[in-house]
């Protein structure tokens, strides 16, 4: 199974999976949402165009599966506090890293 145009959405706060999951759904995308590190390890299987990860993801954070993401060559998006160490991070491994705005708490 491949996700058409698609964008895999992970993350633990229901705010910003919902959130993100309207925006991108309203654009178009086929949108596949994951709440864990775990799920979407997994999901990644689907080959989605772009992963878009909370930082906060349990044991594992967005950045590791921003790396996961991609190592297969997929773009990947982290989202999370302001914090110019784990931008940094993100730009080492090729991430885009976005502070979250909006009403939503990371």
């Amino acid at each position: 199974m491949r996700l058409k145009h698609g964008i895999l959405i992970v993350a633990q706060t229901r705010e910003i999976r919902s959130t993100l999951g309207q925006w991108f759904d309203g654009a178009g995308y086929e949108v596949a949402v994951a709440t864990s590190f775990p799920e979407g390890k997994d999901l990644l299987k689907l080959g989605p165009d772009v992963v878009v990860a909370e930082l906060k993801l349990g044991e594992y954070n967005g950045l590791h599966l921003a790396d996961r993401a991609l190592s297969k060559g997929v773009p990947a998006v982290v989202i999370g506090p302001k914090d110019l160490g784990l931008e940094r991070d993100a730009e080492e491994i090729g991430a885009v890293y976005v502070t979250k705005i909006g009403r939503a708490h990371v």
